[in-house]
């Protein structure tokens, strides 16, 4: 379909909303609500402060109204008291008519409790009253220093809510000001985002510069030194700090990442991402040199808001949580871009080379490491940002020994993934035997290349049904060859299982409907790229990457380095540092079988050994779902093809279970059939044939190990997708 051209890619979107007010958002149970301060006080509290500050019998002198004993005068430097002109005994003069006297020394304590006491030892302990109501301490050795220290802290306490008191109104105030310039900001971002994933760049600017004023008002605001001074309350000083430096990070992102990257999209001509179905190669140029000079900013204000410490008053958590979460998600984002930015435009075919993608279909129905058998594939080529999009092939086979020989299996290879017949590199159909996705896609493009004149293949990308049903929900549906309509509901059932219903016994007409639709599904793609929903197709593309129904590899080693960024290539792990473990299996019944596959496995809580090494208990199911009514009826093709197979229902597969780089796999046990032992690639590998007829299912238990020195990462498990999300429907929940 050489004379087809269309023009697309992907972007990246940043949907990460920014947060306001000290990182506020607008969110249930995160704003100040009512009358409730920013650090949890009530406007009761900073009313009653005020009172207690100016109620009868307080006083300047530490204690809030208590006289200074001797030693407390000399410490703060206060004379003594001057003695009545004429002798007497020095007691205080009685007061006089009209004057305040003060109330019973228990009244007075019972007054300081309500609000002044902070624990210091106001007359308790080892004390006497004398008979002028004075408190003399009988103190022990080394009682003075911890006597002082606690008069200073009590002074400092007492400054600090006095202060409080005075200012209540005022703090209260200034945070309703940041509230309201939050849910304002909050607003702009929105807008923000919206104006990035629909293309629409030439008012962008003035929203990021808007969004960006309201930032640094809100930066000011909580800079003031009302705000300095609250940060010196016990307890509450801290999570005022942690506002403050969220805000701080907010603001840097704002005015060094999201205004010069909307500067840079507007000034892009004609400034659209994708323009008359293209790839708008300027615009894309000017967006990826502004990510690559906002990365460090992003990066930086996620080490300042990750190093935030523990706060105390709830809505202030949830924030500072939230916050957290959003700044990670930058900063992931922002290191990817830090990798793909700098290849991005030469994988476009940027100054007019062209780029050739190998696009494979794989038909979970039967199952391989990967996805599925690779069933049929087309070349995406891409110059200057244009797409072309040839037809769709079925499997690719080189019977030549010639050209066979140009393809090498090893012989870990040999004995994991070729039990009966070396095939891997005769059809790419069992390309994905191996699941180590780049040397997968390897042998897929080699073999591609075999057979078109040798074809330079520079990168490959494997989709399922699945992921062509989500992406069916953002285009639209499509109409099969042979009149069937296929949308975001029903392809992947339309391929893996309906298909072989209505041609039991016409294999021919089987692949090419599934061709037909794979073709079909990116050809409405690429050729609606102007008016296609890109915040829905990022969300697809997303689903399908984290499912593993999307995975690429580029023959370029700095591109592979990129998608690996980007967590899309499906590469067995070398790092022991990003601890990951396996569960993968393959068809080797030769069938389309494996639709009825239930594939499960459960991570249990980790518990950390002697060695200061950390194992996880894992359990694995597998379930042949197939009901008994469909085993009596099932096609011809969709039976099971072995010789060795009990009945033509039954699944033979391979389980394997891979341990992480470094780590170990222990304490097996199976319910059904043995697994023995390998490596790949450096990895122990337990592996076994499992035989499952229908509702039968098999369960295996073991122990996964990782390295004490990645004890502190979790590990991250990966598993075949198989096509049960399609079967029981929530493939077609909407995006």
């Amino acid at each position: 379909m050489s004379g087809r051209h269309f023009k697309g890619g992907d972007a990246e979107q940043n949907t990460d909303r920014p947060l306001g007010a000290g990182g506020q958002t607008d969110t249930p149970g995160q704003s100040f609500a009512g009358n409730r301060s920013p650090m949890g006080a009530s406007m009761d509290t900073f009313e009653f402060t005020a009172a207690a500050s100016a109620r009868p019998g307080s006083s300047s002198t530490p204690g809030g109204g208590r006289p200074l004993t001797p030693d407390q005068r000399a410490a703060q430097g206060v004379s003594r008291p001057v003695p009545p002109a004429s002798g007497g005994s020095g007691r205080r003069r009685p007061p006089q008519a009209g004057g305040t006297s003060l109330p019973p020394l228990d009244q007075q304590q019972t007054e300081k409790a309500e609000f002044f006491d902070f624990n210091l030892p106001y007359g308790e302990g080892d004390a006497s009253v004398d008979d002028e109501g004075l408190v003399r301490h009988r103190h022990r050795r080394g009682e003075k220093h911890r006597r002082n220290t606690g008069v200073i802290v009590g002074v400092v306490i007492a400054v600090l809510v006095a202060a409080l008191g005075a200012g209540g109104f005022a703090l209260f105030n200034s945070a309703r000001s940041v509230k309201s310039q939050a849910k304002e900001a909050i607003a702009l971002a929105s807008s923000v985002k919206d104006k990035v994933v629909s293309g629409d760049f030439t008012t962008l600017p003035a929203d990021a510069k808007s969004l960006d004023e309201i930032c640094s008002s809100i930066q000011g605001e909580v800079s003031s030194p009302l705000w300095t001074v609250a940060t010196f309350v016990p307890v509450i000083g801290g999570d005022i700090s942690a506002a403050r430096t969220m805000v701080d990070a907010l603001a840097e992102v704002s005015s060094g990442g999201i205004l010069p990257i909307s500067e840079s999209l507007a000034a892009a001509t004609p400034g659209k991402l994708f323009h008359d179905s293209a790839v708008n190669m300027s615009a894309l140029e000017a967006l990826v040199g502004s990510l690559s000079d906002a990365a460090p900013v992003f990066i930086e204000a996620n080490e300042r808001v990750q190093a935030i410490g523990d706060t105390h008053i709830e809505q202030v958590t949830e924030l500072i949580e939230t916050a957290k979460g959003g700044f990670a998600a930058l900063d992931g984002a922002a290191r990817t871009s830090e990798k793909i930015s700098p290849v991005l435009p030469q994988m476009l075919g940027a100054g007019g080379a062209t780029r050739n993608y190998l696009i494979t279909a794989e038909n979970n129905a039967e199952i391989r490491t990967q996805g599925g058998f690779a069933g049929s594939a087309g070349v995406l080529s891409v110059t200057d940002g244009v797409i072309s999009l040839g037809d769709f092939e079925g499997v690719q086979h080189v019977a030549d020994p010639d050209l066979r020989a140009q393809i090498t299996i090893s012989d870990e290879e040999m004995n994991l993934f070729q039990p009966y017949e070396p095939t891997m590199d005769f059809t790419s159909g069992d390309s994905y035997f191996t699941p180590d996705f780049p040397r997968g896609a390897w042998l897929a493009a080699k073999l591609w290349s075999l057979n078109h004149d040798d074809m330079q293949i520079d990168g490959v990308v494997a989709v399922d049904p699945t992921f062509l049903q989500y992406i069916l929900q953002v285009a639209g549906g499509v109409t099969a060859i042979d009149g069937t309509e296929v949308d975001g509901t029903n392809a992947a059932q339309a391929l893996l299982s309906q298909v072989y219903w209505n041609y039991p016994a016409d294999n021919e007409m089987q692949d090419a409907v599934f061709a037909s639709v794979a073709d079909a599904a990116f050809d409405k793609l690429l050729g609606g790229l102007d008016d296609i929903d890109i915040a829905k197709l990022a969300s697809a593309v997303s689903r399908g990457a984290s499912e593993g129904r999307l995975l690429m590899w580029m023959a370029n080693e700095q591109e592979e380095e990129a998608i690996d960024a980007a967590g899309i290539t499906g590469a067995l792990p070398t790092d022991a540092s990003d601890p990951q473990t396996g569960v993968y299996v393959n068809n080797y019944s030769y069938s389309k079988l494996d639709w009825y596959l239930n594939l499960e496995a459960v991570k249990g809580s980790s518990f950390k050994n002697a060695d200061g090494t950390v194992s996880y208990n894992m359990t694995v199911t597998m379930k042949n779902d197939m009901s008994l009514e469909d085993a009596g009826n099932l096609p011809a093709y969709v039976q099971a093809h072995n010789g060795g197979a009990d009945s033509p229902a039954q699944q033979m597969l391979r389980l394997y279970l891979y341990a992480p780089m470094g780590g170990s796999i222990s304490d097996v046990t199976c319910s059904s059939g043995q697994l023995a032992e390998a490596t790949h690639n450096g990895l122990q590998v337990l592996f076994g044939d499992m035989r499952l007829m229908p509702q039968e299912e098999i369960t295996v238990t073991y122990t996964v190990t990782v390295p004490a020195e990645d004890a502190d990462k979790d590990l991250e498990v990966r598993v075949t997708p198989t096509a049960e999300a399609a079967r029981t429907g929530e493939a077609a929940e909407q995006l």
